[in-house]
């Protein structure tokens, strides 16, 4: 109680001193601490740092630094915060709240000039963006926005030019743009206000390098790399200049961040996001049902951080029809599942920045071997018969099949690794990558099992009457009618075989 009576003193003295300090804390500072800040400057009755602070960078001010670890201290008498936690420090006035409050702003990645003002025990915060630079927008594809004149993403304006950072597909497409119009007019657009590539209809992949740019009349445009890039535009002597650099962005969200699925079905976040369970780490699943509508995905049921389409393919969004891989991105565009499926599993990748969605598309498995050159023939169609539980009659098998169980694509097989495998034994699934199945012999009337739930596989059937046949001529064998009657030279039916002392049944034709 005596310290932190003590630091009230002080503080207290201090901002009615002309000695005062305002300390800047928190990531800028390098780290989160009542110990460590960095020193503005009085100028203009107040105090100024001039710098960036990038997106992912949040920070606070003080009064006062402390002489220990005392947080409660100083969180309560002399840090000063924004009115609402996660305010970005954009350009424009900020009140800030002295005490008693555990908020701090976020960065705009712009380079800006922070000033604090205390007048009459009131402290303000004006954010000035630095350069006289012109507006610089980044037009197309990227963001998920789509190709107009009037729509881009307004670039940061850092070192004498303009930056932007962020994911870009592949298949997006874009160019730059010195001002955005408010009307759908291409040719004055083209004419007077956007920068693409300097020849003339080529579409250069951005990868990491250096690109000029042609300013008027163009209608060539970039497309993605990707990957995580920071493009940066710059001006010199009336000639434009594109920098791309390849970024290894660290994860930005918390590391106890938890994902779910936001959307439609939940009104946006009116009801509790679907929480998503991480199967290992950076990879995040769901299993949803009777499900349909726009989604994306966000962390800790907060707008902070969240991830859509890399891009767009429908007035609403990103349209998802079938299963596949899909690219996400950073506030990207909502994806949409049309119509109602009774189950669909999506699995986030924040590795690899990648939307995985499986039961759209019918999966189908089949027999598929040497016997069918490894093809897929529906003619050996397996039946699911239970949740998980397929079927599928052959009139025969023979000893020197090779086979998996696979659908349509080799995305989803399943193989014992057995090749003398027996009838009637159940024998467990192994890693999909491992050896061809086979069976001990030639079988005749054959049923074959894949339990996917419980991961086995089995098959009955008869001896197949060409093995049966070359037993028989051996004469290594005694058979029995169905009466129980021995016959010498078995033909067209079912019979009892002892061999050794053990039995079984077999058909000869």
């Amino acid at each position: 109680m005596k310290k932190s009576l003590l630091a009230l003193a002080a503080c207290a003295m201090l901002s009615g001193s002309a000695n005062a300090a305002v300390y800047l804390i928190g990531d800028p500072a390098g780290v989160w601490s009542p110990q460590t800040g960095i020193e503005m400057q009085e100028a203009d009755g107040g105090w100024k740092w001039t710098g960036t602070v990038a997106d992912g960078q949040w920070f606070a001010f003080a009064t006062q630094l402390l002489d220990s670890d005392d947080w409660a201290t100083f969180n309560s008498s002399c840090r000063l915060n924004p009115e609402a936690n996660g305010t970005v420090a954009d350009a424009g006035s900020f009140p800030l709240e002295l005490g008693g409050a555990d908020r701090a702003f976020k960065g705009s990645g712009s380079e800006v000039t922070y000033f604090v003002k205390e007048t009459d025990g009131a402290y303000t915060l004006t954010v000035t963006e630095n350069a006289a630079l012109p507006p610089m927008y980044v037009i197309g594809q990227i963001d998920g926005n789509e190709w107009s004149p009037m729509v881009g993403v307004k670039m940061k304006t850092v070192n004498g030019g303009w930056e932007w950072s962020g994911f870009i597909g592949e298949a997006d497409y874009f160019g730059f743009a010195t001002q955005l119009m408010d009307e759908y007019d291409w040719d004055t657009f083209n004419a007077n206000y956007r920068l693409s590539p300097s020849e003339e209809y080529v579409e250069p992949v951005a990868a990491p390098g250096e690109y000029a740019l042609r300013f008027g009349t163009p209608e060539g445009a970039f497309h993605g790399y990707d990957s995580n890039v920071k493009l940066f535009v710059q001006e010199v002597d009336g000639k434009y200049t594109l920098t791309v650099t390849e970024e290894k962005v660290e994860n930005p969200w918390p590391d106890d961040a938890v994902w779910g699925v936001v959307g439609e079905f939940n009104e946006w976040g009116g009801a509790p996001d679907f929480t998503m369970t991480q199967i290992r780490p950076g990879v995040w699943k769901a299993t949803m049902y009777d499900f349909s509508g726009s989604f994306k995905f966000r962390a800790n049921e907060n707008w902070d951080y969240n991830f859509g389409g890399a891009s767009l393919n429908s007035d609403d969004g990103y349209l998802i029809d079938a299963d596949g891989v899909f690219d996400i991105a950073s506030n990207g565009s909502n994806f949409v599942i049309a119509d109602e499926v009774e189950e669909v599993i999506f699995e986030l990748d924040l590795n690899t920045m990648t939307l995985s969605v499986d039961g759209l598309t019918p999966t189908f498995l089949a027999l598929r071997g040497n016997f069918v050159d490894w093809a897929f023939e529906w003619s050996y169609l397996f039946n699911e018969v239970d949740d998980g539980i397929y079927s599928l009659y052959l009139d025969g098998v023979d000893s020197d099949w090779e086979f998996k169980i696979s659908d349509q694509d080799w995305t989803e097989f399943y193989t014992t690794g057995v090749s003398d495998m027996v009838a009637g034994e159940m024998y467990p699934l192994i890693e999909r990558d491992g050896p061809n199945m086979g069976v001990d012999r030639a079988y005749s009337e054959v049923t074959m099992i894949l339990n996917v739930d419980d991961e086995w596989f089995s098959f009955y059937g008869e001896v197949a009457d060409s093995v049966a046949r070359t037993e028989i001529e051996s004469g290594n064998a005694r058979y029995f009618n169905m009466q129980g009657v021995e016959v010498n030279n078995p033909s067209d039916g079912i019979f009892i075989r002892i061999v050794n002392g053990k039995s079984e049944k077999i058909t000869v034709k």
